[in-house]
């Protein structure tokens, strides 16, 4: 019986899942095309940003084919990077771009992000780009993310986000919900696919409430810069050294009222 009725995060997981095995030959050149490049700018600001951070041990969760992993590592060759993906097939493009590149500091790892399989406190930083929109829980993604991270340490999350404008939000459904999939469907006929990956993206909550869920998950100073007029945002917060009580009580009155914008 317990295998007839799904939860809609349960369906959520499996169709992504299903989604991004089928496309992942496919997804580098298809989401260069939806985003007009525009990914590949905010990555690398992200990265230079960590890399100022000068962190020892960074997570990088829904990896995919590994962008971000790579851009990381590229940075310091004593920096121990892990890429977590819950897809088979998009590790499968990270590890043969790896084996191109002979970058040997990434170790990439089929794991699901609400369940990590590594200790409390083992990385210094955690990063989520254009990844978290798709998972089926996002609290308890950002949860375990706390869990493995370090007193001290620091979580970015870089994804899309709600424009400001109305017609930037109108411009963007048209972009994604038609162009998009119908170039896909010219080009390699997955149209389907990423017609719905589109729609993982214009659903996806809030930078206000992304804000509040990370304070609720227990990360302080919690941040966010706004690009493209609100069309990708990147949060930032940091894991404080606290009490289970000081932790219970921030879960308690966490508000989208303490939300902040650092420029």
């Amino acid at each position: 019986m317990g295998t007839m009725f799904k939860s809609a995060k349960q369906k959520k997981t499996e169709k992504v899942h299903k989604t991004f095995e089928h496309v992942s030959i496919d997804y580098d050149a298809m989401n260069d095309i939806s985003s007009l490049g525009m990914h590949r700018v905010y990555k690398q600001k992200l990265a230079l940003e960590i890399k100022n951070r000068q962190y020892r041990r960074i997570l990088d969760l829904c990896c995919g084919t590994g962008d971000m992993a790579f851009l990381l590592a590229s940075q310091h060759t004593d920096m121990e990077v892990f890429g977590v993906d819950f897809s088979e097939q998009m590790l499968n493009q990270a590890r043969k771009r790896q084996s191109k590149k002979a970058i040997r500091n990434i170790e990439f790892l089929l794991q699901q992000a609400e369940h990590l399989m590594f200790r409390d406190e083992f990385f210094d930083c955690v990063v989520i780009s254009f990844g978290l929109r798709d998972v089926g829980d996002c609290e308890e993604v950002l949860r375990e993310a706390y869990r493995v991270l370090r007193p001290g340490g620091t979580i970015y999350c870089l994804e899309t986000s709600q424009p400001e404008r109305s017609e930037l939000k109108q411009l963007r459904e048209v972009y994604q919900g038609k162009v998009i999939p119908a170039v896909s469907t010219f080009l390699n006929g997955k149209g389907m696919e990423f017609r719905y990956m589109a729609k993982n993206s214009k659903e996806f909550i809030s930078r206000k409430h992304l804000a509040y869920l990370m304070q609720k998950s227990g990360f302080t100073k919690v941040g966010c810069a706004s690009y493209l007029g609100g069309i990708i945002a990147c949060h930032r917060g940091h894991k404080a050294e606290l009490s289970m009580e000081e932790l219970r009580t921030r879960s308690q009155t966490a508000s989208c009222d303490s939300f902040t914008i650092e420029e």
